[in-house]
């Protein structure tokens, strides 16, 4: 989601789920890894290569599919790219529309 947000330009996004990521377990450097697009979590680097592929490409590569199936089933490889997709348009949709933070 942070990935999808950060690659879709979402400031808003980004800010609003930082506290809902550290309060899952998200380290200040697993996040600033997800931004820049390097991950130590072997997982981690996968789901934000995913995203890339997708923002880049609007499709995975196959080399990202078949990694993906190394720990993911097809099923959770699908709802991956739902997710992707869907946090994708949620970040267009808040940037077209001007949201602004509530709490600056």
């Amino acid at each position: 989601m942070l990935r999808a947000v950060h690659t879709g330009n979402c400031d808003y996004l980004w800010t609003h789920h930082i506290p809902i990521a550290a309060r899952a377990g998200l380290s200040p450097k697993d996040i600033s890894g997800i931004r820049s697009g390097t991950c130590r979590d072997r997982h981690d680097q996968m789901v934000v290569r995913a995203v890339d592929d997708l923002t880049a490409c609007s499709t995975l590569t196959q080399a990202t599919w078949d990694e993906l199936g190394q720990v993911f089933t097809d099923e959770q490889r699908m709802d991956l790219v739902f997710t992707i997709g869907g946090y994708l348009l949620l970040a267009m949709a808040v940037n077209t529309f001007g949201v602004q933070d509530e709490h600056p």
